[in-house]
């Protein structure tokens, strides 16, 4: 059963030149036929798979999420895409990259092992 998209959300990725390529539920192993002993496949209603793409885009940016619109906002959120979110969303999701970027930096400055340092001696 395909998933219902909201036309909002189509709305959406369409002003950022975004075309949502692939929309499922994902397949899950819920058991094996005792009459042919091979694996039966459903899906699962509770999770959404999205992939979007565009121009400019070397291969899909992939979205999981609970709701259509939860797998969506996991998509823009990758490293190809963020640029291109619009508002004040992107505002907040470009800032919560740098903030995280720098916490990484600050934690690979602190945590550097110099080459001159003894590592017999634990600190």
């Amino acid at each position: 059963m395909p998933v219902k998209v909201d036309p909002d959300i189509q709305a959406s990725l369409e002003a950022m030149n975004l075309t949502l390529w692939d929309v499922r539920h994902p397949k899950v192993v819920s058991g094996v036929s005792e009459k042919t002993g091979k694996l039966i496949h459903r899906e699962n209603k509770n999770r959404v798979h999205v992939a979007l793409q565009g121009p400019g885009l070397d291969r899909g940016c992939l979205g999981f999420g609970s709701t259509l619109q939860e797998a969506v906002d996991d998509a823009l959120a990758s490293p190809a895409l963020i640029g291109r979110v619009p508002g004040l969303k992107g505002s907040m999701m470009r800032l919560e990259r740098a903030v995280s970027d720098l916490r990484y930096g600050l934690a690979a400055e602190r945590f550097k092992v110099d080459p001159e340092d003894d590592e017999d001696v634990p600190f």
